[in-house]
């Protein structure tokens, strides 16, 4: 359990390796994904891709490397007072929707990072 957190829209957070890729769901534009966006209404609730802060995004790199992950799929919520909440991170995490609804290379940061590995 977690307490609600009022919110003034939702934000998925995919890294890989060293690449971050931010994805705001305004998730306040329907009804049915204002308490959890994944009670999903794509037709009315628009993902965008966004540019996180540089402090926010130094942040989640040493979340991910003191949780010793690669990969991670992060959840936020941001508040109306503009305050960002760690929810989760699910270290295998989808994203093939938000590469569909928005053009995001998720699948080309992995394989980037794959390559670099060999």
């Amino acid at each position: 359990m977690q307490p609600y957190i009022p919110k003034a829209f939702e934000l998925r957070v995919t890294v890989v390796g060293d690449a971050i890729t931010a994805c705001r769901i305004d998730s306040q534009a329907s009804a049915l994904s204002m308490v959890d966006w994944r009670h999903y209404d794509i037709e009315n609730v628009r993902h965008d891709l966004v540019e996180l802060a540089p402090e926010v995004e130094a942040q989640l790199l040493a979340f991910m490397k003191l949780s010793d992950l690669l990969f991670g799929a992060i959840d936020l919520i941001v508040s109306p007072d503009g305050d960002i909440h760690f929810v989760e991170i699910n270290p295998s995490g989808q994203y093939g929707w938000i590469e569909s609804l928005t053009g995001a290379d998720i699948s080309g940061d992995i394989a980037r990072w794959l390559l670099a590995q060999s």
